[in-house]
């Protein structure tokens, strides 16, 4: 988070407190997607820097959540399953 600070030019008390504000709730019909929007607004920033910063500073080791893919070779698998079919 304070990667993300920096790069908004922003302290991560700011950021954080931007981030609750920002938080969609139920009654504000706001879709999860939207929060680089509101989080712009929260610190009177582009939605542009928003967007941008948050790309940059997002970790590249995590595939994206539902990716599905298979793992990378050589892994293990999970305890109590057969590393070979049978």
């Amino acid at each position: 988070m304070t990667t993300l600070a920096k790069a908004l030019g922003v302290t991560t008390a700011e950021l954080q407190q931007a981030m609750q504000s920002a938080r969609p709730d139920a009654s504000s019909g706001a879709q999860p997607g939207d929060q680089s929007a509101a989080l712009a607004k929260a610190l009177g920033l582009s939605e542009a820097k928003v967007k941008a910063a948050m790309e940059a500073n997002r970790p590249t080791d995590t595939p994206p959540a539902g990716d599905g893919g298979a793992p990378p070779s050589g892994s293990t698998p999970p305890s109590g399953a057969a590393a070979t079919p049978s």
